[in-house]
């Protein structure tokens, strides 16, 4: 943020420059001028054009410092957000136990494969790089991947997946 502002005020300062030596130009006209009354209209005449210009200057800078601040919120915040879905779940892993609170309350996503682990059950990686764990030995219909699949908290702090297409509803724990 702090490399926006000064490239900001460094454009807004080259502006300014070549704004002043034009300026400058029109006053050195009004110099030149024999007669007091137009002469003091020519550096009225300039001094408003002046003031026009640094205001249309500063506004510019005004606008493109509150664009550069707004894509700076937005960009945080979708971060924030990222880092909000990839903790869920995660507090089953050895890592994330102090995410749990900041973590939604369930998520959606699509089966990207299934690995069957013989009497340990299913194992699930989604579609957003998230791998679970089915922790009942529940006999499922059969699972693809491209399914679609919601997982939200359980009661009891663990976790629950429904398989949308079967309409089955199992429990889970994150694995990575």
């Amino acid at each position: 943020m702090r490399q926006v502002i000064f490239h900001m005020t460094l454009a807004g300062a080259l502006l300014a420059s070549g704004g002043a030596f034009a300026q400058i130009e029109g006053f050195k006209a009004c110099a030149g001028i024999g007669d007091g009354e137009k002469r003091l209209a020519c550096y009225d005449k300039a001094l408003a054009a002046a003031d026009a210009e640094a205001a249309a200057r500063l506004a510019e800078q005004r606008r493109a410092a509150e664009l550069a601040a707004a894509k700076a919120a937005a960009e945080t915040k979708a971060r924030q957000e990222q880092a909000q879905l990839a903790a869920f779940g995660s507090e089953s892993t050895a890592k994330g136990k102090e995410e749990r609170e900041e973590a939604p309350k369930q998520i959606s996503a699509s089966i990207a494969s299934i690995d069957n682990n013989g009497l340990a059950g299913l194992v699930f990686t989604l579609d957003n790089g998230q791998v679970w764990r089915q922790t009942e030995s529940k006999t499922l219909p059969p699972v693809r991947a491209g399914d679609a699949v919601t997982i939200r908290r359980g009661m009891m702090g663990g976790y629950r997946m429904t398989l949308e297409r079967q309409h089955r509803t199992i429990s889970v724990k994150r694995v990575s």
